[in-house]
Order: structure tokens, then sequence, then C-alpha cells
């Protein structure tokens, strides 16, 4: 039998395009989180009457009743409440951030926060920090990131991105994170000369045995994607971390949420029926994953937004013989099995990691399905991805608000009158004014570093190595490719008219909702969350 999670020992340290396409959960005890509260009898011991605050010690006798508080909610178990209370009595470190780290070179930037790679000064280990300006963030978003934080202090497990400490100073949040340094999942797998079904079912194994360990304490991530597959350095492929915990939650009961949050295509399709939902969201997301994993492309794939949801919402994809004759049975089994829109019946992390294909296939058999074409279709996939990526970073990076109002006007509106393909250039300058036109020659040229009026492979590297990202040359070549419609292996300014069109419409709807919603389901759109 799988097993589910797997710990380390020491537990209390916390830390898009191709073809369109076309079992009851079983119920298991819920073992304890990895660092619980301290037992009720104990609490009175390590109060102390001089507790330390942030970076300020206080002074003041700790009250009884806030005590007697922690011991009453100490006997219910663990809770966020608990937690949040504990913490706010014995913070992680006496000492501010920059006491402890020493700043290296900026990482990336979002459009909350910023990270830098930081050196404790003790150990001399490298972290990964992001830094979040306390001003920028509006009470709902200082909520998430306190949600996200209090989550990643709470789990331990090899594959889960690991949060050394977190500091709440005066005019800044700092996450200290591990290093990844080994770039993106996806972008590993478009590097291979040889990708297999072994290969593609062992990184599945891995991300259920992560989620199968989340789950048992009864913690859903909600936005499951390849962006969030990261690797931990250059050297193993399958040394992976699952990151962004920016839309994680605790689930109180077994449809306890109702916020509309996630990323088109990956979103399961009770969030998008406004329908309350639970854990079992992240295996819709899985099955997506374990889809393009061994086809290249999504399940759901559609220009239009609103025949996307449609698509989703009724499960209506199909395995296109062309890409799927070469996988298993056993394989297309489980993915069905996980992309089943009736959330009841769909399978569970801890019965996904019994299923055939997972536990029962040998390697030996899946080592002979070679997957060499799929490796074709997640280049094309990755391209777009990382392209809508470097786009939109841009866009985060400078005031475009105007442009975007207007492209976004301009996308509705042609929208309307023809079926939600990809815009014709002309037709959108024709329907921009003269001054929206001037901003996005203005965003064309920060790509155009020569000024010779189209985009090399050379000049995107520049931006994205800017952004914080280093992608190889066949990833850059791959991603020109994909807007460079003419294929004379440059982006013209009507090429990139038309990507940037598309990109501001799907922004307008990537991520569905943070706030959370009262009673009444109110369905609103929201910025991301600090996650960059």
């Amino acid at each position: 039998m799988g097993n589910c999670g797997s710990q380390p020992a020491d537990a209390s340290k916390t830390i898009s395009p191709s073809p369109s396409s076309p079992q009851s959960p079983t119920t298991t005890p819920q073992p304890p989180p990895a660092a619980p509260p301290p037992p009720a009898e104990k609490v009175s011991e390590i109060i102390k009457p001089e507790v330390v605050q942030g970076n300020k010690a206080r002074s003041d006798p700790v009250p009884e009743k806030e005590i007697e508080s922690i011991k009453a909610a100490a006997d219910c178990g663990p809770d966020e409440e608990v937690v949040a209370e504990v913490d706010k009595l014995f913070p992680e470190s006496s000492t501010g951030f920059l006491d402890k780290y020493d700043f290296g070179v900026e990482l990336g930037s979002g459009s909350f926060s910023t990270v830098k790679q930081a050196l404790d000064k003790e150990t001399g280990v490298a972290v990964a920090v992001k830094c979040i300006k306390r001003k920028t963030l509006p009470p709902d978003e200082i909520d998430a990131l306190k949600d996200e934080v209090s989550i990643l202090k709470q789990i331990s497990h090899p594959n889960i991105i690991h949060m050394h400490e977190f500091f709440e100073e005066p005019e800044n949040y700092y996450l200290v994170m591990e290093v990844m340094s080994g770039g993106e999942l996806f972008d590993r797998i478009v590097q291979k000369s040889f990708y297999s079904e072994k290969e593609a079912r062992d990184l599945v194994k891995i991300l259920l045995d992560a989620i199968c360990y989340m789950h048992d304490r009864n913690i859903v991530h909600r936005d499951l994607k390849p962006e969030n597959l990261l690797l931990q350095n250059k050297d193993n492929d399958s040394d992976i971390r699952l990151a962004d915990f920016g839309f994680a939650k605790r689930v109180k009961g077994n449809l306890s949420l109702s916020t509309q949050c996630g990323t088109p295509g990956y979103v399961a399709p009770e969030i998008l029926k406004g329908d309350k939902y639970g854990l079992a969201v992240d295996m819709w997301s899985i099955g997506v994953i374990t889809y393009i994993l061994l086809g290249g492309y999504p399940p759901f794939h559609d220009d239009n937004q609103t025949q996307l949801y449609k698509k989703i919402k009724s499960g209506d994809f199909v395995f296109h013989p062309e890409y799927w004759d070469v996988v298993s049975k056993e394989a297309k089994d489980l993915i069905t099995r996980m992309l089943t829109v009736d959330h009841e019946k769909r399978m569970t992390a801890k019965d996904a990691l019994n299923h055939p294909w997972i536990h029962d296939m040998s390697d030996g058999e899946l080592q002979s399905h070679d997957l060499h074409g799929t490796i074709d279709e997640i280049k094309k996939f990755n391209a777009r991805r990382k392209l809508k990526g470097t786009i939109k970073a841009v866009m985060a990076a400078t005031k475009m608000k105007m442009l975007i109002e207007s492209l976004t006007k301009v996308s509705n509106k042609l929208n309307e009158e023809a079926d939600g393909g990809p815009p014709a250039a002309e037709n959108v300058l024709e329907l921009l004014g003269e001054d929206a036109v001037t901003e996005l020659k203005a965003e064309f040229s920060k790509f155009d570093e020569n000024g010779d009026g189209s985009i090399e492979a050379v000049e995107l590297k520049t931006v994205m190595n800017n952004c914080g990202k280093f992608p190889s040359e066949d990833v850059l070549n791959s991603m020109v490719a994909e807007a460079d419609t003419d294929k004379n292996g440059t982006i013209e300014f009507n090429e990139f008219v038309v990507m940037f069109t598309q990109l501001v419409k799907e922004e307008e709807q990537e991520h569905l909702v943070v706030e959370e919603e009262d009673e009444q389901n109110s369905n609103v759109v929201g910025n991301d969350s600090p996650a960059i």
C-alpha cells in the first residue's frame, strides 16, 4: 500500500497551447500537525514574565487570562487561532532580519513583493527572502499572508518548500525560505533528450505524496500548477518542491470553503460553479498536471474564456490518439478518476497513491513507453506560459493602468464581434486611442532593445534576466516562435500587439478571487495573493 506524506524526523522545523480538448473518497483518520501547541499542563511552565515580541522586549507579566486561554485552546487540539496566539507570545526570533542576514542579488519581483537572495551571517547558508512592504498591502492581503505563514510553519515534508522563519517588522515582512536553484520542473523536462512514462509517473507520485500529507492535515493548496513545482538544485530531477502557498487554507469541514480562487485551466468545476468545496479541488488540479505531463498540452483549453469554463464544468476532455496511443490505459484511468466533475466521486490523494499506475506497474514497462512527441508539445505549452509570465512581469513593473483598461475594452468589443480567437492587430490599433497606441509602442520598446522594430531572442533574454528569470536558449527560441506568426524568427510590433491584447484579456480573469466570501457567496474578482 502507498504511504501518505512522508515526514522528516525533525518535524519541529518550520519552515499554454495545443489542441483544444475535448470512486468515492476514502475516509481516513487525521494525524496531528507536525508541531502542535504545547500541552495544556505545560503552558504555564514555559510562559515567563518577560516575553520578547518582534524586536522589542515585552516586560509586563503575561495576563493570567491569556495563559488560561491558551490552556483551554490546547485542550481542544491544534488550531490556527491557537498557533497564532502561541506565535504572539513566543516569536521565532528576538533579533531583526538585518541583524541576522545580509542581502544578496535580487531573484525576482511581483505585484506586492521582491525576492532576494540572502546569507545567514552566522552559518553562511544561502536563503531566498520574500520582502513585502507593509504599507503596500491592503488588509485582506495581510490576512492572506499570515494564513500562508501560519500554514508553512506547521508543515514539514521533503517535497514542500521549507520556510525557515518569518519576520514582522515596522516597515517590512520577511519570509525566509530555502533557495530553489534548480528552476521550474517543466523547464527541466523540455531539456531532456529522452522522456518516458516512468518519469512522468515518478513525478506524479511525488506530487501526490506531498498533497496527501497536506490533506491528512486538512490543508488545501488551491493553486496547483506547473509554475509552483520547483527543483531544489540543478543536478537532481526528482528533488521537487511544491511552492506558493498564498491560496492555501485549513479546511474545517468537508465543504467549508467558498472563495473562488485559482488559475483558469487548473481550477476545479465546483469552484467555477460557486459551490462550497474542500480538499478535492487539489485532486482536479493534479489531474490536469498529470494530463500535461503525459500528453504535453492541457486537457481544457480555449482562447474564449467562457468556452474554457464550460469545458471544465462539464469535464469535457479527450485523449487524442495521436498523442495518447503510446500512454498506458492505467495512466488514462487515473487521470479520468481525478478529472471527475462530481467531487464526491473524485479520487482522493490516498487512493491515487494506491492506484495501479502509481503502485503496481513496473518501472521497466513504463520506461518502454517513449514520450518523445510529448516533449515537443510541452515545449510549445511551456513557451507560451513563459512568454505570458514575462509580459505580465513587465506589466506589473510599469504604470500601465490606462493602457490595460483600453486594451481590455478593445478585446471585449472584438470578442463580441468574433468567435473569441486571436484579434487582428490592425483591428486593435484602429479601436485604440492615440495615447494608448503610443503607450503600447513604449512597452514594445522595452523589449526591442536595439530599436530595429522587432524583438529577437537575445532581447527577450535581457528582459527575462532583469525579471530574475534565466531561460535556456531553446526555451527563448520557443517563446519567440510562440508569437512569431509570420515565422521570420522575430516578434514584430503587430505580433506583439496581438499577444499583448490576448494576455491582457486573460489577465483580467486569471486569478478569480482572493477575498473570503460571505454567506451569499459573492463572486468578486481580486488581485493575486502576496506570492510572487
